[in-house]
């Protein structure tokens, strides 16, 4: 489930995600600490 590109938060990047809510998904993730860094390919 998820994007193929972002096996690491299946539960953020839904396959129906849109660009608008990438940006505040990653913004999200790098709130995470360095988990933020392994979400960006």
């Amino acid at each position: 489930m998820g994007s193929a590109t972002h096996p690491i938060f299946p539960f953020y990047y839904p396959p129906t995600y849109h660009p608008k809510q990438e940006a505040h998904v990653c913004i999200s993730a790098h709130s995470q600490g360095s988990f933020g860094a392994l979400s960006i390919p």
